[in-house]
């Protein structure tokens, strides 16, 4: 959502009225982006938005790292940079001349229970000594997919 916001104000030259939230897949894999504590140019971060938002449409998904310029981040710490460029947009129109990337702490890990996972590894239905650390891995990608819920009228 705030890929296409910041891409769509910054081609079209306007603040958009809004975006829609969609539905999306986490990451396939973790990143290897690693590069935090730097500013983009504004240039480079609104090329970014373009692109992210772009691959977003095609795949499905959240990428498994983000280039912006010459530099691989993780889609944590890009989604920081994205909501904070997006308020800027909001705030005075205009993304200001850089954009700060810094480290994300991701709390989307602490949703997912390895405990419950390892009971049922252990379950009667289970062969003695089963173990999958990859579905945890998977599910700790796909945690990005969790979504706040919306109030519905009853």
């Amino acid at each position: 959502m705030f890929a296409r916001f910041v891409a769509r104000a910054t081609t079209e030259g306007a603040v958009p009225p809004g975006e829609v939230c969609a539905y999306l897949d986490g990451p396939a894999m973790p990143s290897l982006g690693t590069a935090t504590g730097f500013a983009a140019a504004a240039e480079d971060f609104a090329r970014c938005a373009s692109e992210t938002a772009e691959f977003i449409r095609i795949h499905r998904r959240l990428p498994d790292s983000v280039r912006v310029g010459d530099v691989a981040v993780t889609p944590g710490d890009y989604f920081l940079a994205l909501s904070h460029a997006a308020a800027q947009l909001i705030e005075h129109g205009r993304l200001p001349d850089e954009i700060p990337i810094r480290e994300a702490d991701n709390l989307l890990d602490e949703h997912v229970d390895e405990q419950a996972a390892r009971s049922a590894w252990s379950s009667a239905m289970m062969l003695p000594g089963f173990s999958a650390p990859k579905l945890l891995d998977q599910a700790r990608l796909q945690a990005w997919t969790l979504k706040p819920a919306i109030l519905a009228a009853h």
